[in-house]
């Protein structure tokens, strides 16, 4: 089973939730879904999806190539677009100590953000 990436998002809450990343497979339009773990964190209405592999990874770049996804967290299902490559110096301050511990220490230099969009 591949590791657990995180999302996060920023609503008010802080709690951490798993979450579930869906996406259309570029060649076959058929859904896909991707294991993630989710936090408060990002602008508002935004996720923070850090990429361990990179943004070369098919399940970014599906998600790139179909320009939406949908997150389900905490029986939640959130609708997303307007997919974002940062590095991750850019966003480190949004995301708690532990998390910028192990990004530098796994020396992870992405991360997507997404923002909430309607269904």
């Amino acid at each position: 089973m591949r590791a657990a990436r995180s999302a996060r998002r920023n609503d008010g809450n802080s709690a951490e939730t798993p979450a579930v990343r869906e996406t259309a497979v570029r060649r076959f339009n058929k859904a896909v879904s991707n294991p993630k773990q989710m936090e408060t964190a990002g602008e508002p209405g935004g996720f923070l999806i850090t990429l361990p592999y990179g943004s070369r990874a098919d399940w970014v770049q599906n998600g790139l190539a179909a320009g939406q996804a949908v997150i389900t967290a905490g029986g939640e299902t959130v609708n997303v677009d307007r997919a974002e490559i940062l590095s991750t110096a850019e966003v480190a301050d949004q995301l708690p100590a532990s998390e910028q511990r192990l990004l530098k220490l796994f020396n992870v230099e992405q991360i997507l953000q997404v923002r909430r969009s309607e269904p």
